[in-house]
């Protein structure tokens, strides 16, 4: 989830930088430093503004002035319980990795529906049901975040695609109906595709198409 934080940070910058542009230098590096990282807690996706830049104090045997900046930021703080769209990284027999933004997710095996198996012969190796349900890195799949471990500057979660509304987004021809695993449908030559999210546990509820019917569909034409 996203929030708008206020935070404080420490920049030091070198004497080669004094001068009238000081405030701006100080501001470009706080950026440099901060944006993209992650406290252990939560991820600095962008600074918004910057307020109640101090006075420098320079430091005793370096030289260096020390500031110290207010800051708002944009920042990403995953939960338990969160559904995330992330991308596969990589596939072994005891799951899949993915990346959701910066943070790395495991789905286990145990987490994957039961029709959905690890097949060692395909190339590159994936989880299939051997129709048309294909996981594999660079595939797109909905995760539901099950645990979160955090480190000093990382975040690492466990999640699951065994749930409704859950798994990997499937592309559909519009006109076969069927669903294909590129932009480009071989059964009809035609690029201009909708994209719907493909619910697992339909066919366990009677939609027979197996298409999230409260998802917008986005045509994409050719170029």
């Amino acid at each position: 989830m996203f929030f708008l934080h206020n935070l404080e940070r420490r920049v030091l910058l070198h004497p080669s930088y004094f001068g009238k542009n000081m405030t701006e230098l100080v501001t470009t590096k706080l950026v440099k430093d901060v944006e993209g990282t992650c406290t252990g807690d939560y991820y600095i996706i962008a600074i918004m503004d910057t307020f109640d830049l101090s006075e420098g104090r320079i430091l005793p045997g370096s030289g260096m002035a020390e500031f110290t900046v207010g800051y708002r930021a944009v920042v990403w703080r995953p939960f338990k319980g969160e559904v995330v769209d992330a991308i596969c990284t990589s596939v072994n027999q005891h799951g899949f990795f993915s990346n959701a933004g910066p943070l790395s997710i495991f789905v286990s095996t145990h987490s994957i529906p039961p029709d959905i198996q690890y097949d060692a012969n395909a190339t590159p190796p994936q989880f299939t049901n051997h129709s048309d349900i294909v996981i594999e890195p660079g595939t797109h799949v909905r995760i539901k975040i099950m645990g979160l471990r955090t480190g000093v500057g990382e975040m690492f979660a466990i999640g699951k695609i065994d749930g409704d509304y859950l798994g990997r987004e499937m592309v559909w021809c519009r006109k076969c109906t069927k669903a294909v695993g590129d932009r480009m449908c071989l059964r009809t030559g035609t690029a201009a595709l909708a994209t719907k999210k493909k619910n697992d546990s339909d066919r366990h509820m009677g939609n027979t198409n197996g298409v999230d019917q409260s998802s917008s569909s986005i045509e994409l034409t050719s170029t």
